[in-house]
């Protein structure tokens, strides 16, 4: 169940295909994929979702919906209106189109790049690599404030300094109920967030390669989990990539019985929120490290001792505060 892409040279770019995946459409790639270059991505998933984006030198400058071209975005969101309709893909419709309208993000893609793809460009042995996928950009907004309107209120009250301990707190709760303590990587991380200091967690620092690759077997479990036969389904097609890649012979399939088990797939999961509360404590402003920790922890079983916790320390003289009827 590896996500793979195969790559391909064609006139002079390097086009990029994803096996039932969608990383490149995420805007953590795109910074990565253009820096010192262009990167034109487009995605579509079963339920005729799609995103196409157009970045340069780190900078993704227009992205925007294939069925709803009026709702852009990026630094440059009316960048490309002129080759938007010379395609046929009307910028400021307001109603969606029928038809194959993936077609017309590929046709937008080769008048921006002058490739033109059909199935002899890929009719050949291909690179391909297993990806383990990028760190997600922080959130950028939170629900708290609709939804515990008191917890918000204490957020918004308490002094950074509070704000770093209780962000701390409530990974350090996570990662005891993960069982990580004897982990010797979350314990010096979540000693730095105990310390109330800030730090910047990388794709490939330590922490954050325990996100990636944890993130991945959470996902393996997911998916085996509501879908036994999965498992076997997805390894067998990334045997057939691999094989057409060049590499041969593909890796034994393996046994998907002990992903089913309800216990792992919780333990997992439990585990892999545990880790990102923890680099969310340590992002540089106290105010977005506790939303963005209590964003990862709400909806596990143990919130309300997680809640209360925060509560605690945010609430003035750091005593615990009483429900009242506005609690959730």
């Amino acid at each position: 169940m590896d996500e793979l892409v195969l790559v391909a040279r064609v006139a002079g770019w390097s086009v990029a295909i994803e096996d039932n995946g969608w990383q490149g459409s995420r805007p953590e790639v795109l910074r990565v994929l253009s820096a010192g270059a262009r990167v034109v991505s487009v995605y579509q998933n079963v339920n005729a979702y799609g995103r196409f984006s157009y970045a340069v030198d780190g900078v993704v400058l227009t992205g925007f919906e294939p069925l709803f071209p009026q709702r852009r975005w990026g630094s440059q969101p009316d960048l490309l209106l002129p080759q938007m309709r010379a395609v046929g893909l009307d910028p400021d419709w307001s109603q969606p189109p029928y038809g194959a309208v993936e077609l017309v993000a590929l046709a937008l893609a080769e008048r921006l790049t002058g490739v033109h793809l059909d199935a002899r460009a890929l009719d050949r042995p291909l690179l391909a690599a297993v990806v383990t996928p990028r760190l997600s950009d922080p959130p950028a907004s939170f629900r708290l404030r609709r939804e515990d309107a008191r917890l918000a209120a204490a957020i918004g009250q308490a002094a950074p300094a509070l704000l770093r301990r209780a962000a701390a707190t409530a990974a350090g709760h996570a990662v005891r109920l993960a069982q990580l303590e004897s982990d010797p990587v979350v314990v010096e991380a979540l000693a730095a967030a105990e310390a109330g200091q800030a730090r910047r967690v990388g794709d490939t620092s330590p922490l954050g390669w325990r996100i990636r690759t944890w993130a991945v077997e959470a996902e393996i479990a997911w998916r085996v989990r509501n879908d036994p036969s999965a498992s076997l389904a997805a390894q067998q097609a990334s045997a057939r990539l691999l094989q057409v890649s060049g590499r041969e012979p593909a890796p034994p399939l393996k046994d998907p019985a002990p992903w089913l088990a309800p216990e792992r797939v919780a333990a997992l999961r439990l585990r892999l929120a545990a880790v990102q509360a923890l680099r969310a404590a340590l992002l540089a402003d106290p105010h977005t490290a506790v939303a963005a920790t209590l964003e990862h922890l709400r909806y596990l079983p143990a919130w309300t001792a997680i809640r209360a916790a925060t509560l605690a320390i945010l609430a003035p003289g750091g005593t615990a505060v009483p429900p009242d009827a506005t609690d959730l």
